[in-house]
């Protein structure tokens, strides 16, 4: 059984969710990871790989 789910919310804007690392290009109140995901393919995110047990990203553009 899994204890420690790390959960990563891609993109999330004004809508952060507990228990989530929420990520968001933009400095908002509730975002803990400042990255924009337009630049994934030059710029890693800030994690090791296979470190994120589960993503959500909803209507993000």
């Amino acid at each position: 059984m899994i204890t420690d789910i790390k959960r990563l919310h891609l993109g999330c804007g004004k809508n952060t969710l507990p228990g989530w690392m929420n990520l968001d290009k933009m400095p908002i109140d509730g975002v803990e990871i400042i990255a924009d995901l337009d630049n994934c393919k030059t710029e890693k995110l800030p994690f090791p790989d296979n470190e994120i047990d589960e993503f959500y990203l909803y209507r993000s553009t």
